[in-house]
């Protein structure tokens, strides 16, 4: 599938699914989760993660379930529960694509054209930026989906940027400043919206 790099906060991209790192229990957390609970309006998005579970019950690591993009620049935020690294050896590496597959499996899914994805588990969880960059990467170009046909790997902050660069992967920076996007009721809230089985 063809990608591009972008560095800036996510909540700045305007796709129609953005990815966030999630916890089993779908629960606001740190760094990416919380600038996307904010955007999307921090109520919302709680109160349909709490339904959601409510329909589901707990996630296990690699699973992805959407909600509404309420008032981000995605019509549908794409949860995905992110692995945590331990030693190597207990399947982070597998945990972590499996993670992206199912992300823009569920995309492909509901029938969305583009996909905005952070450098997942390369924060809080652990991972080593080199490796989750390599995962990210390779799980994209790999991806054969249907209705979806664009990934944007979105990287934020100088560290993650200097490993994108000394791995001769082009990026482009947008600012952080930037006015965000409006949308109307029907950009914001798709017919076609049900959980991926």
């Amino acid at each position: 599938m063809k990608y591009s790099i972008v560095k800036t906060n996510i909540v700045n991209v305007v796709s129609d699914v953005v990815v966030l790192p999630s916890n089993a229990n779908l629960r606001e957390g740190r760094g990416t989760s919380t600038a996307l609970f904010e955007a999307a309006g921090r109520r919302e998005l709680t109160q349909a993660c709490k339904e959601l579970l409510v329909q589901i019950g707990e996630l296990e690591v690699g699973d992805a379930v959407p909600t509404y993009g309420f008032d981000s620049n995605a019509k549908c935020i794409i949860h995905s529960v992110v692995p945590k690294w331990v030693d190597g050896n207990s399947g982070e590496y597998d945990a972590l694509c499996k993670t992206y597959f199912n992300a823009m499996t569920a995309a492909d899914y509901l029938e969305y054209e583009t996909i905005a994805m952070p450098l997942l588990a390369s924060g809080n969880n652990g991972f080593d930026l080199e490796l989750a960059l390599e995962i990210a990467v390779k799980s994209i170009e790999q991806f054969e989906g249907k209705s979806l046909k664009q990934a944007v790997l979105v990287i934020y902050g100088r560290q993650i940027a200097a490993v994108v660069r000394a791995h001769d992967y082009q990026y482009v920076e947008i600012a952080d400043n930037i006015e965000r996007v409006k949308k109307t009721k029907k950009d914001n809230y798709p017919e076609l919206f049900t959980v991926v089985p």
